[in-house]
């Protein structure tokens, strides 16, 4: 058992200290190259999340491709909810979205307590890059600053030490707080959005799913979706909006899997697409959209345009199920629900497919192709 728990240890060190340098890269400006004007802060915030998942993006869509089949598993009946084979590959499945912040998680046991009188927090990192990214940024200034300082002797056992310590520490006491108080406040935003302007909460869901999903703010709606459903027999909050988003991912990796002249690209993407037509972004998200940025503001436009549609003619969702084409039935109802659902579907993949087909993109270096392809 202490050899397993020596190797996690080192290899969420290994992690941790590639991605700082990835993001350090990313955030540094080399002298010999001055940093071009025309370079916004959106595209540099996109550069920087694009070092960060693309040394990941294997495990990634490996997991959003397990997560595909199991939900396609349970659709057929071939495997039932609640077994040990359900149980088993969703463990598998979840175990890469658990992995990158599961030094913080580990905490969930606790409530409110102290390290040596500084001040932790308990909350929920689970899914959430968002802390994620926020801490390790602070491990590329800590190690730059380990570096200056740190004798070249005692640097390859101290520095890696100080900056696990270090950077788990600050996480746990400001920066996985400060992530989860961020998604927090979007989740309150909704919540009342959604009792003044009902319309507007399906619109702002699918216009902003990807960053709703990197920030597991649906996390923190959960409750009041549930309660809605109680209340009511039916939710506005969650459901609608998060379909129409997933069906603009799948509009989006269709039309990049069309347009890409790499084979192996263009099959990755086709994988993209139906996972996240069966409910599971990522692939596109972190395969596509953010390395190829272009496609990401496809998704945004088509996402809203999709959710809008279903806000104005109030599409509700009678269940909590995984927004997917699997799970159209809990749209349904003796009424027009189920019709304006597969209406929403179809102009929030049209949309998706025709805006990344006009905008286009710049097809991504071999590397990343290798990066995003190698588990697919």
């Amino acid at each position: 058992m202490t050899e397993i728990v020596t190797q996690d240890h080192q290899l969420v060190l290994r992690m941790d200290r590639e991605m700082a340098e990835e993001l350090e890269s990313d955030l540094s400006v080399s002298d010999d190259e001055p940093e071009e004007e025309s370079d916004g802060a959106g595209k540099k915030l996109l550069a920087v999340i694009q070092g960060i998942f693309a040394p990941i993006l294997t495990p990634l869509a490996g997991a959003g491709i397990l997560q595909g089949i199991i939900i396609l598993l349970l659709t057929l009946g071939i495997v039932s909810e609640g077994t040990a084979e359900e149980g088993v590959l969703s463990t598998i499945s979840d175990a890469v979205f658990y992995f990158m912040p599961i030094l913080l998680a580990a905490m969930a046991q606790f409530n409110v307590f102290s390290f040596f009188e500084l001040p932790i927090r308990s909350v929920q990192y689970a899914n959430s890059v968002i802390p994620i990214i926020l801490i390790v940024w602070a491990q590329s200034y800590i190690e730059r600053g380990l570096k200056k300082i740190m004798p070249d002797l005692l640097a390859p056992v101290l520095n890696p030490l100080f900056i696990l310590v270090l950077g788990t520490l600050l996480g746990l006491s400001v920066l996985g707080p400060i992530g989860t108080v961020v998604a927090d406040a979007i989740a309150t935003v909704l919540n009342y959005f959604n009792g003044t302007v009902p319309w507007l909460v399906p619109t702002i869901v699918g216009t902003l799913s990807p960053f709703i999903i990197m920030a597991g703010v649906h996390y923190s709606l959960f409750p009041a979706a549930t309660l809605s459903i109680a209340a009511l027999g039916y939710e506005t909050i969650l459901g609608p909006g998060l379909l129409a988003g997933n069906m603009a991912h799948a509009g989006v990796a269709l039309a990049v899997a069309l347009k890409t002249k790499n084979q192996a690209y263009r099959s990755f993407s086709v994988s993209a697409t139906v996972m996240a037509m069966m409910g599971v972004s990522q692939p596109a998200l972190y395969g596509i959209e953010l390395i190829l940025k272009r496609p990401l503001y496809a998704v945004l436009a088509a996402g809203g345009i999709g959710g809008l549609y279903a806000g104005i003619m109030t599409v509700r969702a009678f269940a909590f199920a995984n927004p997917s084409i699997a799970e159209i039935p809990v749209f349904l109802d003796s009424g027009n629900n189920l019709m304006h659902t597969l209406l929403m579907v179809v102009i929030s993949f049209a949309a998706g497919f025709a805006l990344t087909w006009v905008l286009g993109f710049e097809e991504p270096s071999q590397k990343v192709v290798d990066q995003a392809t190698a588990g697919s």
